[in-house]
């Protein structure tokens, strides 16, 4: 019993010491397995097969420094004598001789086995990935091999010693040797966590200097190992071996209060100003109106569309943008009988941009409020828009430029890990002509009434309200805040900005802070001073929080339409995009219920799962995250029942491998192909129904 109580008393107080080595591995396991990691990984080994190995060559040398962090500082948190948490035992036993090795290993190995597990990449060439698979199993029995057999190579380099202060930290067996209470550590490792420092500080300065470019060029996972990695070593031996050697308790939690208590003063996530920016309009007309306007040259009994995207990360973006793309395919003049665009987080990313790029085809008139000059000739699709990374240079902004700026006193806004979106989504749609991304809401459409009304969903985080971004009077709406109002930061704001500002789901995007406009007349100094201090109105979280479908909204709007005089007999098509693969669906007034498949339907044909692990916890978490399907159930066959509209659901195709494409800001070639090529097939069905009717 006693040897079980040592066991135990050395695995915890191993553990605390080990804290950062274990959570840095513990996240690099989950973000190889998640979905969005498959597809990061699924994207170097397309580029392989085009003979492009920068991917891979850059994932390699980030996980043989992820995996040598790991080992180093586990090494020397286990080896060294601490008045904190003593272990007992001889340092030289197995346990803390070879735990340290195998956890730095683990490293490149968990990416063998996510490359090479049956199932995961079924339509890549099995010789690129067993190429890969092995290429890093190799590095692993290399790091193995390092591990325990560089006794003969610290030999020949440094010569026999066992003088803890010498390169190695060996004995002259080989064996880790023990750090005496106030014996300092060796100066190669003092100088290795110099340099580390050093380097770390040096990758910051360059991923905000070029924010998009750098990024994408190195990509996502080997970002996401590097800054674990320099995380790892000044947790291990800043935060916890250098307290801890001097019988205090590790610093983490400390440093993580004074990170809370400067909170208050160091808010980055304010707006960015557009360049250009367009007076925002006083007197803003009522969806009823702007209906009357836009309808006038409609014949009689005309179909028009009123479209609700619904949220998704980049999946539903890009859904979206394929979905319309697709319909103007079909149907010639389609964008020309969409009256309203109400899209939710990715779903508000895909309205927005192919709105954006249909802005020629429908207003050829360059808008007085853009960027610049129309060119020659016409500008990209929405979907190749939406075809570039983005995850790349968010997770560069989470992890290196925001994690900096939590530890800093005051904001500085470059810092923001959110830009990485706003701009690369500016970027991407930089040929469009005129550039509308980068114009203000009221500049989007100076001198195109033409263009479908944009209604962008988000959430109020404070009162729970919806907040629809858009030109249009918010005033018909229930329970809505208006923030397109001139007092407000948002009305200021590039249409891209407005499109994250509904696409703030957490972790990878911060929420969104709403403060009073600038006033025009104000000083350089003052405008760049201008929110520094706590003056924050209100912050966005993702609009899929009140509202996942945009079905509210747009229902709200056909409220506001039909409450109007008819003076033409128009008929009105819901067409709901979702973003979970599934079953297309076409209800409407004369279909039977028993006749609308799911998710329209009000009992579902088979009983659910049930998750057995975790029943405390798990429940609310799943329901919060599930009513969201329930509610798009519910206001669908509220659009048939109560406005005897016609509803057609499209949800996504199964994706690569027979699996949904991955929630997140990246696609894989593969994935987007699989998203193309799924558009035409699911409007098929549907063709009849929404033809135009001139």
């Amino acid at each position: 019993m006693r040897a079980v109580s040592g066991y135990l008393a050395n695995f915890i107080r191993g553990s605390t010491r080990c804290m950062f080595p274990i959570a840095s591995l513990v996240v690099w396991l989950l973000l190889l397995v998640i979905p969005q990691g498959n597809d990061v990984l699924r994207t170097a080994l397309e580029r392989l097969q085009d003979n492009s190995v920068s991917d891979l060559v850059f994932l390699g040398a980030a996980s043989l420094l992820l995996s040598l962090s790991i080992w180093y500082s586990m090494r020397w948190l286990l080896s060294a004598e601490m008045a904190s948490l003593p272990l007992s035992g001889p340092p030289d036993s197995f346990s803390r001789i070879a735990l340290p090795r195998i956890a730095g290993a683990a490293v490149p190995a968990l990416v063998m086995v996510v490359v090479a597990w049956p199932g995961n990449f079924r339509r890549v060439p099995t010789t690129s990935l067993w190429l890969v698979a092995g290429a890093f199993g190799a590095l692993t029995l290399a790091l193995l091999y390092f591990f325990w057999g560089r006794a003969a190579l610290a030999t020949w380099l440094f010569g026999p010693t066992g003088d803890m202060n010498g390169a190695t930290g060996r004995t002259a067996s080989g064996a880790p040797g023990t750090l005496a209470e106030g014996q300092p550590l060796p100066v190669f490792t003092i100088r290795l966590l110099g340099w580390t420092l050093f380097i770390s500080g040096l990758l910051a300065v360059v991923f905000l200097l070029f924010g998009l470019t750098v990024p994408r060029a190195v990509g996502a996972a080997a970002i996401a190992a590097l800054a674990l990695a320099s995380i790892n070593l000044f947790g291990s031996f800043v935060l916890t071996y250098l307290p801890m050697r001097n019988g205090l308790p590790p610093l983490a939690q400390w440093v993580l209060l004074y990170a809370v208590a400067i909170g208050a003063f160091n808010d980055n996530h304010g707006p960015r100003d557009a360049k250009v920016l367009t007076p925002v309009v006083a007197v803003r007309t009522s969806p009823a109106d702007s209906f009357l306007s836009w309808s006038k040259d409609l014949p009689d009994g005309a179909t028009y569309y009123i479209v609700a995207a619904e949220g998704g990360g980049l999946r539903a973006g890009f859904w979206t943008a394929a979905i319309l793309q697709e319909m103007e395919k079909q149907l010639p003049g389609f964008s020309q009988r969409v009256f309203a665009l109400s899209g939710v987080s990715g779903g508000a990313v895909g309205v927005a941009v192919w709105a954006a790029a249909s802005r020629e085809r429908l207003c050829p008139l360059t808008p007085a409020g853009a960027v610049a000059p129309a060119p020659v000739s016409g500008g990209p699709s929405a979907t190749k828009i939406l075809a570039s990374d983005f995850l790349a240079p968010s997770i560069a902004g989470l992890f290196y430029d925001d994690l900096t700026q939590r530890f800093v006193p005051f904001p500085f806004a470059p810092l923001d890990r959110s830009r990485g979106l706003e701009e690369g989504w500016e970027r991407a749609a930089y040929r469009v002509p005129g550039r509308p991304l980068e114009s203000t809401m009221d500049g989007f459409y100076e001198g195109c009434d033409r263009l479908p009304e944009l209604l962008l969903n988000s959430t109020v985080a404070e009162t729970g309200q919806r907040a629809i971004l858009t030109r249009l009077s918010t005033t018909g709406f229930v329970d809505t805040y208006d923030l397109h109002r001139v007092q407000l930061s948002t009305s200021r704001q590039t249409v891209a900005a407005l499109a994250l500002q509904s696409a703030r789901f957490p972790l990878i995007t911060p929420a969104g802070s709403v403060r009073e406009a600038p006033a025009d007349d104000q000083g350089v100094f003052a405008r760049f001073f201008a929110g520094w201090w706590p003056d924050t109105k209100l912050r966005l979280v993702d609009g899929g929080y009140f509202d996942n479908s945009g079905i509210q909204t747009a229902l709200e709007v056909l409220t506001q339409i039909q409450s109007t005089p008819k003076g033409k007999r128009l008929k009105p098509v819901l067409l709901v995009i979702s973003s979970e693969a599934g079953e297309q669906h076409l209800c409407g007034p004369a279909t039977a219920d028993a006749l609308c498949p799911l998710p329209l339907t009000t009992q579902p044909q088979m009983p659910p799962p049930v998750w057995r692990w975790l029943h405390e916890s798990t429940p609310p978490l799943r329901g919060l995250f599930n009513v969201r399907d329930s509610h798009i159930r519910i206001l669908a066959k509220r659009a048939v029942r109560e406005f005897g509209l016609q509803v057609v659901v499209l949800p996504p195709p199964l994706s690569v491998d027979g699996l949904e494409a991955p929630l997140g800001w990246a696609l894989s070639t593969r994935t987007r192909e699989d998203l193309l090529d799924g558009a035409p097939v699911s409007l098929k069905p549907y063709a009849a129904a929404l033809r135009l009717q001139k």
